[in-house]
């Protein structure tokens, strides 16, 4: 299964990788109202279990390794704040893991979708030129992050949060193209924004 617990310490000893990751959640921690997994000084031994899901990117000869890789960077940070309001895993890429698609298209189809096969979430993204077309890859993540099985319902709704935005998209730091999404709160109608990452909405689902 792709689902796995990560253990962070904060002794020395950790692996590199390991130190990558909690500079990266220090550095955009405070963008993360609600995150409850707080970062004390070095010196704080408690131990924090952390559930990521791993993705496996498959991408076709011809596209990008770079910009795969922008994306990818951008997209584990930007879970950190997904995580604050759906609950939901970190994303990690790796080997193993559900499957992304990154294929090359030759007409102009439908640019992304994701579903389950025998009872794995995957996703297809494509692409007319060597690039990811603009924050589609991000809104499949995302998506199957939050449900992966196309089961979780809020209020009657599917709670597919980059759908009700599309077009509402924002530049990472590193040049990666990411997407809006929606809160909880666009689902339950609550009377008070925000209700989406960009505070664009200016009210909940009817």
């Amino acid at each position: 299964m792709g689902t796995k617990l990560k253990l962070f310490h904060g002794s020395l000893g950790l692996a590199a990788a390991q130190r990558r990751f909690i500079l990266r959640a220090l550095a955009v921690g405070a963008a993360c109202s609600g995150l409850a997994l707080t970062y004390g000084a070095t010196e704080h031994a408690a131990a924090k279990r952390i559930a990521t899901q791993t993705f496996a990117v498959h991408a076709a000869r011809g596209v990008s390794a770079k910009w795969l890789r922008r994306s990818e960077q951008a997209i584990e940070k930007q879970s950190l704040t997904v995580r604050a309001h759906w609950h939901t895993p970190l994303v990690d890429f790796g080997r193993d893991g559900w499957p992304i698609y990154v294929r090359r298209a030759r007409d102009s189809g439908k640019p992304g979708w994701h579903d389950v096969r025998d009872g794995r979430p995957y996703a297809v993204v494509a692409t007319r030129t060597w690039a990811l077309p603009a924050g589609i890859f991000d809104h499949e993540v995302l998506e199957m992050l939050v449900d992966p099985y196309l089961r979780r319902f809020v209020r009657g709704k599917l709670a597919e949060i980059c759908d009700r935005v599309v077009g509402h998209r924002y530049t990472a730091g590193n040049g990666a193209v990411l997407v809006d999404w929606v809160y909880p709160s666009y689902f339950r109608d609550v009377k008070a924004g925000p209700w989406d990452y960009l505070r664009l909405l200016t009210g909940g689902a009817r």
